[in-house]
């Protein structure tokens, strides 16, 4: 089987570890650490209580998402997960063995 396929190498992308570093890292990263555990949208202790959705007229939304780890509390805003995406490209493209890559540009 490794004759047959010599030419690929395969690789994985682990969510968990990427979301742990991240987690980590969030203060550093420019994410307010006093709500690492409270959505950006939403109603509740953690803004992500099930009586109301972000998208209500009546769901308070936060003044700057790119300081907030979750959106709903159950996805992530687009800046965390731009940052681990960034991160886990770039520990997985040293293992792709090209000859060029496109790097990434973000603020990690």
């Amino acid at each position: 089987a490794k004759r047959k396929t010599s030419s690929v190498i395969v690789v994985y992308g682990y969510y968990y570890n990427a979301f742990l570093w991240l987690l980590s890292k969030a203060d550093l990263l420019g994410f307010d650490p006093t709500s690492l555990q409270k959505a950006c949208c939403g109603i509740g202790d953690y803004n992500s209580g099930l009586s109301s959705w972000c998208g209500d007229p009546k769901v308070p939304v936060c003044e700057n998402p790119n300081e907030r780890l979750s959106w709903d509390g159950a996805h992530l805003t687009q800046r965390a997960y731009e940052l681990m995406a960034t991160w886990l490209v770039r520990g997985i493209s040293p293992r792709l063995q090209c000859e060029y890559i496109v790097s990434y540009s973000s603020a990690v």
